[in-house]
């Protein structure tokens, strides 16, 4: 017994990984096939762990992280101190977080207000995650209804009468004398706040934004007010056609027939420039003058963009963009062609394209842009299209979407189509890249979007049920409006407001 101490004893002093290897190698060596058997025996009874990824540098981390789900990044932090520490490293983490990416500097630091405990980033970090996956993956944490005031849609007044920014939605209240109030409601608070203009005046238009919402009356005055102080200022219109307003910040800008009009709440100046008529294809005698249809404002680059839509001889749709300072110096123009609409009755004139809204793609500077066609009879039925416009680099992508859906909306790469069922509707979220035109689900294996109304069960599903629905009174189509970003998503219809919430501080208070 002492010899086997002694034995133990020696094997112990040894310092080097190396001297002990050699001194293994010995001792089996000397084993006879009794006494390997034994060893081999004794070894499968004893459990071997080693922590590889702890192991390895951040560099080597972050590459093998890229292919985990950013949920599950995080649940990953639990396994050991370890790896918590590993896994949160800058190196780590703004490899691997998506969202550090799929957010802009913006959101974050706006986001980042709701955790003001939350020193080491962690805790911020993870909520931002939970909120991206929620909203790819169509699982709200919070749904409520609200009862609104009356509404009114219609075909014309599509992109002018409620509009949705961050977590403010507004629309026009509209009774039998026509619009003579609007309503901003904060998702997040579910306060509600009511505008109107100098003796009841009736309201054409409005415009919502980070900071104000503006809203433009019959009798050529726009006003604007601070969503915090709620302090109204106004200024006056020229008296032309008015036919878009758009807001950015606490800047507006308002499209009338042969001018634009550019007013900011804290200067209180109006800069009001010409804009002409002109072909939508330069240096083209065969393309037809465009008047304008909407308009972009880029407050901090002091430039406005105006868009107009035609088509050539051949009837070739095309859309235009053309850049101005707020001086009127026009900067820049670029042309797109627009999808083909394809008609049974080719002896009748090319279709004209017309903008039926410019909605945020994200918040850095991408808006999708949807269009129609006055011609009913150039529809084909359930088909839209649309086009993302980068408004940093003044650019449109070279592909569209065409889907066959009742109405959707883009946010980033997410796409939620509403679909409407004989008991309901449903939205399905589809992973999608905007700047083509292949539509794929998460999962890779559809190629376009399938209507949810043949699947009785399906996945990852918005579902809202509808009474009136199942008693036989339906609506009419253009009586529901869909808003969509990564926080909410607001549901319009006659006498409600659905709304969904994807961060759990934005759930209100019951």
């Amino acid at each position: 017994m002492r010899d086997d101490l002694q034995v133990v004893d020696s094997f112990k002093r040894l310092a080097s990984r190396r001297s002990r290897a050699e001194a293994l190698e010995g001792i089996v060596a000397e084993l006879d096939s009794y006494e390997q058997a034994a060893l081999r025996n004794a070894l499968n009874a004893k459990e071997f762990r080693y922590d590889i990824v702890g192991s390895l540098p951040p560099e080597v981390v972050s590459i093998i992280f890229k292919h985990v789900e950013v949920v599950d990044f995080f649940r990953c932090h639990q396994v050991s101190r370890r790896w918590r520490s590993l896994l949160a490293s800058k190196e780590v983490l703004r490899q691997n977080l998506g969202f550090m990416h799929w957010y802009s500097d913006a959101e974050l630091a706006q986001a980042r207000k709701l955790y003001p405990r939350d020193c080491g980033g962690y805790e911020f970090l993870q909520g931002m995650a939970k909120r991206m996956h929620r909203f790819k993956h169509g699982n709200p944490c919070d749904h409520y209804q609200l009862h609104a005031t009356p509404m009114l849609f219609f075909q014309e007044q599509r992109k002018s009468s409620s509009v949705m920014c961050g977590e403010r939605i507004a629309w026009m209240v509209f009774s039998d004398n026509g619009s003579q109030a609007i309503t901003v409601l904060n998702l997040r608070t579910r306060e509600c706040v009511d505008f109107v203009g100098q003796a009841r005046e009736h309201i054409s238009c409005i415009s919502l934004a980070e900071d104000v919402v503006s809203y433009v009356t019959f009798s050529g005055v726009c006003y604007v007010v601070d969503l915090e102080t709620r302090e109204k200022r106004y200024f006056r219109l020229p008296s032309s056609e008015l036919i878009s307003i758009t807001s950015r910040h606490r800047t507006v800008a308002v499209l009338r027939k042969g001018a634009v009009s550019v007013w900011n709440y804290d200067e209180g100046s109006c800069h009001t420039f010409p804009v002409m008529e002109e072909p939508c294809l330069e240096n083209s005698g065969a393309s037809e003058l465009q008047q304008p249809q909407d308009l972009l404002v880029h407050p901090i680059k002091r430039t406005v963009d105006v868009f107009c839509c035609g088509s050539d001889v051949t009837g070739q749709g095309y859309i235009r963009s053309a850049r101005y300072s707020f001086s009127g110096e026009k900067i820049s123009a670029v042309t797109a062609p627009l999808p083909t609409i394809l008609t049974t009755h080719p002896h009748l004139r090319s279709p004209v394209w017309e903008i039926q809204a410019i909605v945020p793609l994200d918040c850095k500077g991408r808006f999708t842009i949807h269009f129609g066609c006055k011609e009913t009879h150039y529809f084909e039925h359930g088909h839209w299209h649309s086009m993302v416009f980068d408004d940093v680099s003044c650019n449109f992508s070279r592909k569209s979407l065409e889907i066959v859906v009742m109405s959707f909306k883009y946010w980033k790469d997410v796409l939620y189509p509403l679909d409407m069922a004989n008991d309901g509707f449903y939205m399905t979220p589809v992973v999608v890249d905007p700047l083509t035109s292949n539509i794929r689900f998460a999962n890779g294996e559809l190629p376009c979007i399938y209507d949810v109304r043949y699947d009785p069960k399906p996945r990852n599903t918005i579902t809202l049920r509808c009474q009136d629905r199942e008693e036989g009174h339906l609506p009419p189509d253009d009586s529901e409006l869909l808003y969509v970003n990564d926080r909410f998503i607001v549901l319009f219809r006659s006498m409600e407001i659905h709304v969904w919430c994807f961060e759990e501080r934005d759930v209100p208070a019951a």
